[in-house]
Parts: C-alpha cells; structure tokens; sequence
C-alpha cells in the first residue's frame, strides 16, 4: 500500500496521508471484484495533465477497491477529518467508503444522485457530464448525521463501482491548522472527533450467531414494476416500490433514493438499497426515461400508483460484516443490467 505523509500548501499547512495519485506509474493498490475481465490501467490524463487511475468493467456491477487504512489505527491516533478524490466519468457510478468505527463497520455511500438519502449522499448529476470533478467530505459529520454517538477508528478501503471511470488524488485530509515551524514537532497535539479507545472492533454476534457468522448471501431485491419506465415531459413519476428478501432474515426494508425532474427530458436513475443482519448488501436501479413529444406506446411503460409497501422505509446507515480479504461477488451485491447502462451513458 502506498502511505505517503505529504504537505498541502494553502494560507497555512495541513498534513494530509496520500493513498493514490497516480504517480508512481502502479496498479498494485488496487483491486478488482466481481468481474475477471476488469480493466485497472494507470495512465496519463492530458485534461488533468497528470497520471490517474482509470478503471473499466463490463457492466456497473463491476467494481473496484483501493485498499486504505484496513485494520490500523492511523485515522484514530491522528488528526484526519476530510477524505478527498477526483473523479472523471460519464455515467451514473457509486462511492463507497468502509469505516472501522467504535460501534462496528460502517459504509458511507455516495452516489451520482442530486438528493441525499439515509445513508446516501448525493454528490450530483452534474458530475457525470464528462468532466474532472473534485470532491471533499467531512466523515465524521456524514457519520454523525445518522448515529451521533459513533466515531471512526479507520478509513479501511475505498470502492467504485462504475462501467468506466477514471479517479486521483484520494488522500485523508488532516482537520487541525498548524504553524509550519510545528510540522517536524514531535509535540502532541489535541484531537478532535476521536475515540478513546482504538481497538479494532469486532462485533460479538459474528462469534456467537452461527446463522448471521455463516451468512455471506446478500438479499434479493425485486422490483415493482418495469425496471426501464419511459414517460412524458411534465407528467408526474410514481414511484413503484421495491420488495427486499433475504435467505436468513426473510423480508428486510427497501431504501429508495431518487431525484427524478420530470420537467426536464433526460434519463434518470432511482437506486435502491436493502441489507441483512449480517451486513450483506445489495443494490439495484430502476431507470426512468423522462421525453419530451410523443414516443412510442410500445415502448411506454403506465404509471400506476401502487398501495404504499410497509416494508419501503427508510433504512439503518449500512453495517459491514468483519472486513473480509476481498468482496468475491458476496456480501456486496449491486445490480444494474447491463442494456440500461449503455441507454444511460448514450444519453447527452
């Protein structure tokens, strides 16, 4: 893994910890899942006129993860606050950041999405235009926004899902201002936002429910309705609802997270979340066509309110089983088929 302990320069110094920019011309901290035919390649970017990442897989089930912080303490014994990355793509895609916390694993996810969801973070539909986009967040305040009484020990690992994306510059950011006569200082310094105690946490029920410790299959979530809905510029979007089963915990909640203008032609993505017990989780989409004039009835798919689910709510920020080696296609399950991503990346 490259740990890089560099200097930001800007009116005052923060220290930050660079985990990927590119420069060293390697692949080697990075992992692909789910597809053996994925692509990970290091290459010169002539619009950031620098050496990026870019990563390709068939379809957005494929995924991509670099390894970070995984089983150290270096976020919790240092002043980390802010993770930051680039990204460059042209299609819908989805971060997620893995979190050792002092009441378990966490996953922050962020999505292509203009709206924020309970455990997601929209960063914008905008940021799939093509175009460099630059990205900075406060992990302990989008932590805090769903359980105010946890803490991060460590970043453990970064993953991308997305059919062609090209990413820099992912770095921990430190939170606290110092003089630069202070940056060799073996002085301590105060933290904040830190736990007392940075142990690792396990939790207890992976060691003694032997259903949650031996279930490593995500649920299964179907869909009302059409997975590709087409309607009419200034109509009004229903939504459908999604059911969620699981083979051990039988029906879980849905989490649906959608910003869909139907006052605007376009295509659009709903996403929809479900997990288990024992932190398996899964990820579908629903696209919506919005067009403008008249299209075709055979292709046009009725809205028709449904009776609302009991079970469509919004959901727990998503809970990670003890942090496994690599993903393997399990725990982790995100579906979008393979003919609704080239509709939407063929989109303008």
């Amino acid at each position: 893994m490259k740990y890089i302990a560099s200097i930001l320069i800007t009116t005052s110094l923060l220290l930050s910890t660079v985990y990927e920019d590119g420069e060293d011309k390697s692949i080697e901290r990075w992992e692909a899942f789910n597809d053996g035919d994925s692509i990970i390649k290091n290459i010169y970017d002539e619009d950031r006129r620098s050496r990026v990442i870019f990563l390709k897989g068939k379809s957005i089930k494929d995924g991509f993860m670099l390894k970070m912080e995984r089983n150290s303490k270096v976020w919790c014994k240092g002043n980390g606050k802010y993770i930051e990355w680039s990204m460059q793509t042209n299609g819908d895609f989805v971060i997620l950041v893995s979190l050792q916390t002092k009441n378990g694993h966490r996953y922050l996810v962020y999505t292509s999405s203009d709206e924020n969801g309970n455990g997601y973070f929209g960063l914008g539909n905008s940021t799939t235009d093509g175009k460099w986009h630059s990205f900075k967040r406060d992990l302990n305040l989008d932590l805090k926004k769903h359980e105010l009484d946890n803490d991060i020990i460590a970043v453990d690992t970064f993953f991308v899902r997305g059919r062609e994306v090209k990413v820099d510059d992912i770095k921990i950011v430190g939170d606290k201002k110092i003089a630069s006569k202070d940056v060799n200082s073996s002085k301590k310094r105060k933290r904040v936002y830190k736990p007392k105690n940075c142990k690792i946490y396990v939790p207890k029920v992976y060691r003694t429910e032997k259903s949650v410790k031996n279930d490593v299959t995500p649920p299964t979530i179907e869909l009302k309705g059409k997975r590709r809905l087409y309607i009419s510029l200034g109509s009004e979007y229903q939504e459908l609802g999604a059911t969620a089963k699981d083979d051990v915990d039988g029906n879980l909640d849905v989490e649906i997270s959608s910003d869909i203008d139907t006052n605007r032609a376009g295509t659009y993505t709903i996403f929809y979340m479900a997990k288990d017990r024992a932190g398996n989780t899964s990820i579908t989409t629903r696209i919506v066509n919005v067009k403008g004039g008249a299209f075709s009835s055979r292709r046009a798919e009725p809205i028709v309110t449904p009776k609302p689910s009991p079970r469509v709510r919004a959901t727990h920020i998503p809970t990670l089983p003890p942090t496994p080696p690599k993903l393997n296609g399990h725990r982790l399950n995100f579906n979008m088929p393979q003919e609704d991503l080239e509709e939407l990346m063929s989109q303008d």
